[in-house]
């Protein structure tokens, strides 16, 4: 065995050490980030609710019982009833399906939309800049609820329109973060040597423009589950969202609010998991941006 395939193969085997021991950091960080343990355990009581929800709903949460209408929360109801005599801590477990299903789903799809225009504004800057950047401003001009309502009023009340409502809402936020981002990696010398080498935009942007923003943008999907259900909960507080008799949270705490006073339960269970879940989604953000982001880390 010649003495440059035993340097290749040492330099392979030391490779993998620092990337093991990387991955071994990067989890002890995480474990020992409180911000992340806290919302992580928020998040994966959540996301078990909403999947087994058929499993641990005590009744069917659109069921409704006239006998049993606004009963105060006891044993046979852990939340009581509303005044449908429906189960209310049966209707907040399917709920967290609808907030979950529109919080993923509208971030992702702002994820794609908006960081490859952010990603080309910062790249190619000039005219392609100037014009995606004033759409964005045209958008960021309105508050992002105001946006989706609008959204929803000329497309209709659907659980997809509700969704692309959101994601559009949100759109401009990634866009502006992936172009801000691309402004400062795109004067990076590794990508100038790469320019200087003859590489094409598509393989600078992907080998070099998009791995070195994917930790902001993590952080910002994370946080931004948190307002994708504040908006999804608002529309459906304000007869926009999903449909009833399907159970969301935004609709429970517009009809407890009814009942403020007669029966409290039903608008502050709404709101207590409205507020318990972004605030998971929040410090989960909050910690992975400790972790992936050391400059940025509370003191």
């Amino acid at each position: 065995m010649s003495s440059q395939v035993v340097v290749e193969k040492y330099e392979q085997i030391e490779e993998k050490e620092i990337e093991q021991e990387i991955k071994r950091e990067f989890i002890k960080e995480l474990s020992e980030s409180k911000y992340f343990l806290f919302g992580g355990t928020i998040f994966f009581v959540v996301i078990t609710m909403a999947i087994l929800a058929p499993f641990i709903s005590p009744y069917d949460p659109i069921a409704q019982n006239m006998r049993e209408t606004l009963q105060p929360p006891s044993a046979k109801h852990f939340l009581g009833t509303d005044p449908f005599g429906r189960d209310v801590l049966s209707r907040i477990i399917w709920g967290s399906r609808i907030s979950l299903i529109v919080g993923i789903f509208s971030v992702f799809f702002a994820i794609v939309i908006g960081v490859p225009l952010g990603v080309i504004a910062g790249y190619f800057r000039g005219k392609v800049d100037m014009i995606i950047s004033r759409i964005l401003d045209v958008m960021l001009s309105f508050p992002g609820i105001i946006l989706a309502i609008v959204i929803m009023a000329v497309l209709g009340q659907s659980l997809n329109n509700v969704i692309l409502a959101v994601s559009i809402s949100m759109v401009p936020r990634f866009a502006r973060l992936a172009r801000g981002q691309t402004l400062s990696i795109r004067e990076k010398e590794f990508v100038l040597a790469a320019v200087s080498l003859g590489a094409s935009h598509f393989s600078i942007i992907k080998n070099h423009i998009l791995p070195n923003i994917l930790t902001p943008i993590i952080v910002q999907s994370t946080l931004s589950l948190g307002s994708a259900i504040i908006v999804e909960a608002s529309l459906s507080f304000l007869g926009l969202g999903v449909q009833p008799p399907t159970p969301t949270w935004g609709a429970m705490l517009n009809l407890g609010r009814q009942y403020l006073f007669t029966a409290p339960w039903m608008a502050y269970s709404a709101g207590l998991f409205i507020t318990l879940t972004v605030l998971g989604f929040n410090l989960l953000g909050d910690g992975l941006r400790d972790v992936l982001d050391p400059k940025m880390r509370r003191t």
